[in-house]
């Protein structure tokens, strides 16, 4: 037998096969209520954790834990009402639920760092900018410091210099790793 009847045959065959599965199925359902009870569980789950953080978030909880405790709880609330809201009728309901549990889901995480975001103390002393500090001809204030890495970026040639030496104008970035007064 050649190659080509071989192939040929192969193909017909698994055609065939597919062909005899497929009539075979039973019949099928583009939603089924298992779906449908997922989709409300998911989202009455997604529903009540974000509600109760956006709640906690406007009341302003600072500690971690007593977000991650309301999650938990307002999630847990939620996906038990969204197994027992499930109506046999139509999918909306269900459906609704998840879709408003994807759209909160971004407010309630800026939410939630916004409210718990750090706070600097009444005393705090805000650094000076890289652009306001004070030259280096003047005397540096007293006691010793650290800044951080700055960057910069000047011409690499005065006026003067490109005519002297016939070069022409270029960018320099100057990165400072360490810089310490004491």
């Amino acid at each position: 037998m050649r190659q080509n009847e071989r192939n040929a045959r192969r193909i017909y065959g698994g055609t065939l096969a597919c062909a005899v599965l497929l009539a075979a199925s039973p019949e099928a359902h583009a939603q089924s209520p298992t779906s449908q009870r997922a989709k409300g569980i998911v989202g009455g789950g997604m529903l009540g954790g974000e509600l109760v953080l956006i709640g906690e978030a406007v009341a302003g909880v600072k500690p971690g834990w007593a977000y991650i405790l309301g999650g938990v709880a307002g999630a847990g609330g939620g996906a038990v009402a969204g197994y027992y809201l499930v109506d046999g009728s139509t999918g909306k309901g269900p459906s609704f639920m998840l879709a408003g549990g994807i759209a909160l889901a971004i407010p309630a995480i800026i939410a939630v760092v916004s409210a718990s975001q750090f706070q600097p103390p009444e005393n705090y002393r805000q650094d000076v900018a890289p652009d306001e500090e004070p030259p280096l001809e003047e005397t540096p204030p007293a006691g010793a410091r650290l800044d951080l890495p700055t960057l910069d970026m000047s011409q690499a040639f005065t006026g003067d210099e490109m005519q002297k030496y016939g070069v022409s104008q270029a960018t320099e970035v100057h990165l400072s790793l360490f810089r310490g007064v004491f």
